[in-house]
């Protein structure tokens, strides 16, 4: 039985270097410098890309295919995190990885495009529930960096649709102030009433 290790095949980064250049230029402190280093060193061993029998039969597997490399927290958690995804695009902007940074804001718009918002890990039980709605700011700091205006493009319709996710149905909590003001907010609700698909214990009966 293929474990969760097994979903997906490690890759070094297209635009990984072991130092790049203009890196951390405000940093002069050497001890500091080679620790911000080694923790940049850290993105060729947490890079995945999702295994060729997923894409092939991706209804067989609780993994999501992904088309474009991904970056996951390591140890037990091999999947992509929506929360974790923003912070990681944020290091690898300083790493001056541009190309893997948007690869990943590339996943997330895809799973919005087929979910209508980005799951909380890309895995099939995680449908029912999402994070932080961070996406946008992911797209602005990409930009930032990159001025990739392709990007710029191909976003909006695809943030249009999560904003909307956010903001109706169970999502959407109307509250009135003591000035007899309402307010709309969003709030996070899974769609589910039972405990948690992950956290189901899976007995197999070899006969």
């Amino acid at each position: 039985m293929n474990g969760a290790k097994d979903d997906l095949e490690h890759v070094v980064p297209v635009d990984y270097v072991v130092e790049p250049h203009g890196f951390l230029p405000k940093m002069v402190h050497k001890g500091v410098r080679d620790w911000g280093l080694e923790v940049h060193s850290l993105w060729k061993n947490l890079t995945r890309k999702v295994s060729k029998r997923i894409l092939e039969l991706p209804e067989f597997h609780t993994l999501l295919p992904l088309k474009y490399p991904v970056i996951i927290p390591g140890s037990r958690f091999q999947e992509v995190y929506y929360w974790d995804s923003y912070w990681v695009i944020r290091g690898l902007l300083a790493s001056k990885m541009y190309e893997t940074a948007k690869g990943i804001v590339l996943n997330l718009i895809d799973l919005i495009d087929r979910y209508g918002y980005v799951l909380n890990v890309a895995r099939a039980y995680y449908t029912n529930r999402s994070q932080p709605p961070l996406l946008s700011s992911m797209v602005v700091e990409v930009y930032t960096r990159t001025n990739d205006m392709d990007l710029v493009k191909k976003a909006p319709p695809t943030l249009i649709k999560e904003h909307k996710f956010w903001n109706l149905g169970i999502h959407n909590v109307a509250i009135e102030d003591d000035q007899g003001l309402t307010h709309n907010l969003s709030r996070y609700y899974a769609m589910w009433n039972q405990p948690r698909p992950e956290s189901f214990t899976i007995i197999r009966l070899l006969i």
